[in-house]
């Protein structure tokens, strides 16, 4: 599951194993821990999808105002 994938983004829970860190090395994954106590990290990835979203849907639909006018 995990091969040819680079990162693993984890928070720092005690559950994650003594031995996992082992898996994701002899996977070639690099585990990534994320800051202290961040509990808005995930909140501000998804405002940036959304944004990025939302700019693709808005400029497709202007593209296709412009070339088919109604």
């Amino acid at each position: 599951m995990l091969v040819g994938k680079q990162f693993l983004l984890l928070d720092r829970d005690k559950k994650y194993g003594e031995g996992f860190p082992k898996l994701l090395t002899d996977a070639g994954t690099e585990m990534v821990r994320l800051p202290v106590r961040s509990p808005n990290l995930n909140a501000y990835a998804q405002r940036f999808v959304l944004s990025i979203k939302r700019e693709s849907f808005w400029e497709e639909n202007l593209e296709e105002s412009i070339i088919q006018p109604r």
